[in-house]
């Protein structure tokens, strides 16, 4: 399991009934936005940081976005909340940066965070430690 899908899984979990998507939510046939709240995480990047010294690869970096939409500026500030005390139990996450805009296209307000996970390159491909 990698580690994008971890944090689908678990942000499911932890912030059930609200919806949780990998790169996008889906749309309806008549093109309408998906009903809010919703929470849209997404690869932001992934950066090589040095070789390990146990001759496993490389020690990686990757930036993960996690969107949190809804009507109200309340409520977006609200899920984005618990997105935050979240996503450090799910993966060593570290908040990078964080940002509260209105999104005039789907009139909705967003809570963007950029959370940095370091792991190893095998977790990173699979989500399991290779021997």
């Amino acid at each position: 399991m990698t580690v994008e899908q971890l944090v689908v899984d678990g942000l499911r979990l932890a912030l059930d009934p609200v919806p949780v998507w990998f790169m996008t939510a889906p749309q309806s046939e008549d093109d309408d936005a998906p009903p809010l709240p919703l929470v849209i995480v997404s690869n932001a990047g992934m950066s090589d940081l040095a070789p390990t010294t146990c001759g496993n690869g490389s020690v990686f970096t990757v930036t993960l976005q996690v969107d949190a939409y809804a009507y109200s500026a309340e409520e977006a500030r609200m899920v984005a909340d618990e997105v935050r005390v979240v996503m450090p139990t799910l993966v060593a996450a570290t908040l990078e940066f964080s940002q509260f805009v209105y999104e005039p296209d789907p009139r909705a307000w967003r809570v963007t965070s950029d959370w940095s996970v370091t792991e190893a390159a095998p977790i990173l491909a699979t989500g399991q430690p290779q021997p």
